[in-house]
């Protein structure tokens, strides 16, 4: 079986879905989904809690060469991740929705409709809780250091 008949398989059940229409009300195809829908800003969010875990890392290892060393090649590595993303959605931020109305608007994903807080919420909440966990996993080995 190779890639091109697999695709050609999918691309009929797609079709035959499709013109059935044995897809469940409110149900999107998930082909025609994208992340088009998400405001540039739940990135930005996401990209901030990163930032928080490395600047953590620094406060704490800072002044002992070796770890900041891994440190600094760590934080090299997060620009090179974040930043194509980040120069990309500056140039979508212009002149798009308003922050709060995309927090009040609904969203359509594979298992439903979401509001933009819903979506924000599920996007950031584990890297939030990583990022806070890291600052106060920093902060306890800052206390008990000798």
């Amino acid at each position: 079986m190779t890639v091109k008949s697999i695709g050609g398989r999918l691309a009929a059940l797609r079709t035959g879905l499709a013109a059935s229409g044995s897809r469940r009300a409110g149900e999107i195809d998930p082909a025609s989904s994208s992340v088009a829908g998400i405001h540039p800003l739940v990135f930005v969010s996401f990209m901030a809690c990163l930032v928080v875990m490395m600047a953590s890392f620094f406060m704490l290892f800072w002044g002992r060469a070796e770890p900041v060393f891994m440190v600094a090649i760590a934080t090299g590595f997060l620009f090179v991740y974040a930043g194509a993303p980040v120069l990309m959605l500056r140039f979508e931020m212009r002149g798009g929705p308003v922050f709060g109305a995309f927090l009040r608007q609904p969203l359509p994903t594979w298992s439903g409709m979401l509001t933009g807080r819903d979506a924000w919420i599920q996007i950031c909440l584990i890297p939030s809780m990583l990022a806070l966990c890291t600052v106060a996993l920093c902060l306890v080995v800052l206390l008990i250091r000798p």
